[in-house]
């Protein structure tokens, strides 16, 4: 017996259909998305994936040409939500001197010096109690 000079892959009944999409996508509810600036919340990013028009980061209209297939939102655990609270000046994260420095330089447009800061202090755990959204806490799963 001979055996075939092709794949035999290829003769299966194989799909052909190709879909686009992001399957990592963080947003302002990340701890580092958020700090960087990313100003989209999930419910954005779904809307911007199917192709609507949404008001991203400094004020800017964006739409995708075409919408995606599919999106994944893969936003950390870690302190989530915290960073649109500390933009919205939330008084028990401003209350901490830490948290006001952070509020302050944000709102000056330090963005990645923030950010920076604010994922070092984090990953020595530094971070002051005030600036740390615990799962088991109320600001954690409003997010």
């Amino acid at each position: 017996m001979v055996a075939p000079a092709y794949s035999p892959a290829v003769a299966g009944d194989l799909p052909d259909t190709v879909y686009w999409g992001d399957t990592h996508l963080h947003t302002s509810y990340s701890f580092d998305a958020g700090a960087f600036g990313n100003t989209l919340d999930p419910s954005d990013a779904y809307r911007y994936a199917r192709g609507e028009v949404v008001t991203a980061a400094m004020g800017m209209k964006t739409q995708l040409i075409k919408p995606l297939d599919f999106l994944v939102v893969a936003d950390h655990s870690d302190n989530m939500g915290m960073i649109p609270d500390l933009y919205a000046g939330k008084e028990s994260l401003i209350a901490d001197p830490q948290g006001k420095k952070f509020y302050e330089d944000l709102k000056a447009g330090k963005n990645h010096e923030v950010a920076i800061e604010l994922i070092t202090l984090f990953s020595q755990g530094e971070l002051p109690d005030a600036l740390n959204y615990d799962p088991e806490s109320k600001p954690y799963s409003d997010a």
